[in-house]
Parts: structure tokens; sequence; C-alpha cells
């Protein structure tokens, strides 16, 4: 029974943290099927202990007459991992570990993969690994694995593929300062106090190419310990313009293009819509959107900016959806999660309230703002809540994102200007 407890817990934690990720492909619009192979194989031991294996596999697959353009060579990445699947005989593997244990060994023991299509820009396309299970121990695995391939050629892709000679010191040096930045933390701040194993910087191994910037994430203990689970940050390409080979797959991101677009979303809860566009007389216009997806009618969306202390900054505002909007400049009392009492605001926050906001529907807040003509970026957190008595409903959840001034984690974005 303790053991299937783990077992529960650890794809439990693994399945929200990734059910609530950033979303880089609208898959809806690709005409994709997803795939489940499932087996499982069980020995008896003795009287009440068993040994059961299980094994499961998800994959994304497409027909051929509504084959998307850029996918042409996925297939050739997928079929090897299904075969490899098909080949794994659970009941010879089950008899010789208990063979090699000498039967000391029971309980329940999974292995589950799922091959997604993770991201695409105009040149590139990322497939995403996710593996998760439990074969004895203390606790399961867990762990998410990255391949970028060019659309024309089928190339998997490096580092090496994207920038110019000799660019490792630099990206690495830019990696960390915005890393410091995404996380909340100070520049001469170590990253100890993120509870990495010590304040040494490493730049990921795993990392995806998004239309957003290069996506770089560490599963659990690359730098941190296993109960603090994976970490991941967005490196925007705006940062890297200097070190990006015009030649290689990154040479859409070297255009005057600055709109800004992401989304969030957890199923079964809520989502999250992100655009932003600079204008060219300094302001920004920004539309923050979120859906329910969930059955609860209290909800609230959140939009910090810690760069900007007054509401004057804020030129315009237009809601679709919500009853109010209220703007807490620098000062405002505004309520704080862990302190459960109001506290006086340290920058500008923006927050839309209904609470009879029905299923599927979304509401929206467009802003014009003026940030100062000194930044390069726009930082803005932001974060989604629906309430009743019985129930709460957060994105980012405690686990992600950036704490805010509220005591409240906030998924953080950054927009070029």
């Amino acid at each position: 029974m303790r053991t299937a407890l783990k077992l529960f817990t650890l794809l439990a934690f693994t399945l929200f943290i990734s059910d609530a990720n950033e979303r880089f492909v609208d898959e809806d619009t690709l005409n994709l099927a997803h795939i489940s192979l499932q087996e499982q194989y069980c020995k008896s031991i003795k009287p009440n202990q068993k040994l059961c294996k299980s094994k499961k596999l998800s994959y994304i697959d497409y027909d051929d007459t509504e084959l998307p353009t850029f996918l042409k060579g996925i297939k050739q990445h997928i079929e090897p991992v299904v075969l490899a699947y098909k080949a794994d005989d659970l009941k010879k593997s089950t008899l010789s570990d208990l063979k090699e244990f000498s039967g000391d060994i029971s309980g329940e023991w999974e292995d589950e993969n799922s091959m997604e299509l993770f991201a695409k820009t105009p040149s590139t396309y990322t497939l995403s690994t996710a593996s998760s299970g439990y074969s004895g121990g203390a606790h399961g695995y867990h762990g998410m694995h990255f391949n970028n391939y060019d659309i024309q050629t089928g190339t998997k892709l490096t580092l090496d593929d994207l920038f110019v000679a000799d660019y490792n010191q630099t990206l690495h040096a830019i990696a960390q300062e915005h890393y410091k930045t995404s996380m909340g933390l100070k520049t001469q701040q170590p990253l100890t106090d993120d509870n990495w194993f010590e304040d040494r910087f490493i730049l990921a191994g795993e990392f995806a190419i998004t239309a957003n910037g290069l996506y770089f994430f560490y599963n659990s203990y690359e730098i941190k310990p296993y109960a603090a689970g994976n970490t991941e940050f967005m490196l925007p390409y705006s940062k890297l313009k200097n070190i990006i080979n015009p030649k290689g797959a990154l040479h859409f991101a070297l255009e005057d293009n600055k709109a800004f677009h992401t989304f969030f979303k957890q199923d079964e809860a809520l989502s999250l819509d992100i655009s932003a566009e600079p204008q060219q007389n300094g302001s920004v216009l920004i539309t923050a959107s979120m859906q329910n997806l969930s059955y609860e009618n209290k909800g609230w969306l959140s939009l910090s900016f810690p760069q900007l202390t007054a509401k004057e900054a804020i030129t315009s505002v237009q809601t679709q959806g919500f009853k109010g909007v209220q703007l807490y400049p620098k000062a405002s009392n505004i309520y704080h999660n862990e302190h459960k009492k109001a506290i006086k605001s340290t920058y500008l926050l923006v927050e839309g309230e209904d609470t009879q906001w029905n299923h599927n529907d979304t509401h929206s807040i467009t802003l014009t703002l003026v940030p100062s003509s000194t930044e390069k970026e726009l930082i803005l957190d932001i974060r989604g809540n629906f309430k009743s008595k019985e129930k709460s409903i957060m994105l980012p959840s405690e686990y992600e994102g950036v704490k805010g001034q509220q005591g409240f984690t906030n998924y953080r974005v950054f927009i070029a200007l």
C-alpha cells in the first residue's frame, strides 16, 4: 500500500506540473492524433505478494492526406521509439528482475513515456519526450527531453547550429543574468537562494526552440534537490541577437518584429493568453485574456508590473467580460496571501474580477501603457484564480513561477521594447 501511495503521489505531481506549462503550439489546428499503447504483466511470488510491471507510450500521429507541411519528417523520429516499445518484453524483463533479486522485490512498477509536438517556429519544430515511473526505491522518477529539428532538412539542431563561433561565454553570461531576473533574484544574490546546490550557474542541457526564445529546462536533481522538482526559464531572442547566426535556424529572430504572444493552460481549470505590441509613440498595447475551464464562478485576473509604480503609466484600459477592473499604484492596500491581511503595494497592479463567470467564457483586459524610455524590456507578472468556499484554482500553481508582492506565484514574461 505504501508503494502504491508513493507511486500515485509521484505521478500526480508529475502530471500536475507538466499540465500547466506554457504552450508554444496550437495542436487543434494541425489535425494531429494522439496514439496510446499500454501493457501490463504480473507475476505472483508468494501468497499476497507479486510484482507487476506496466508500460505506456503516448505519441502523436497524423493522417498522411492531411499532413501539415512542416511535419513531413516527424514519423522518422517517432517510429524508432514505437518499435523499441513493442520490442520490450514485459514478461521477460519481469522474470529476469525476479531472478536477479531472488524474488525479494514486489509492488507496482510503472514506466510511462509521452512524445508531443512541443514548439514550432518558421524554421524549426521541437519534439518533447516526458518520462515518469517507479521501479522500487524511495521515490519514482520523472524527466523531460527535447529534440529540435530543422523544418527543411529534418536534421537535429544543437546550440552550435544556432549561434556564431565562440558564443559560449556570451550566452552563459546573458542566460545567468536573465535567469536571476526571471526568478526574482537580485544580480548579486547567490543561486543557492533559489535552492541550487551551489552558487555556480549551469546552462541546462535540455532546450527547446520556440517562437519567443530559447526555453531551457532542468530536470530534477540537475541543479536542485529532488523535492524542488523541475526548473525552467525562457531566454528571449531580443537578448541574443548579437550572437545569433544569420544563416542558421534562428534567422527569423533577427527580423525587426517585437510583437509578443504566449499562453498558459491547465486543463479543466483555466487558460491565460497574453499578447503585446510596442507602438511607434513608445507605448505598449497589451491584451491579457483568461478562460474559465472550471465550474467555479468567482475569478480574478491579475497583472503586475514590477518596473512601474504610478497608475498614470497606464493611459487607457478596455475590458471585456469583467464587472470591474481596478488599478493599484504603489502604496495601495492589497491583500497578501501569506500574511492573510492587507499590505502596502510596492509596484503597479491591475486586477479584473467577476463573481458570475460562466464555464468556458473568456474575459480580457487591454491596456495601453508607457514604460520608462530607459527600459529595453517590460516585465509582466500574470496569474489567474478561480475560487469558491470549497475550492481554489490558481495558475500558476504554488510550485511554479515567481513569488509576487501579494505572496502568490506569477508567470513572468518579458516584452521587448
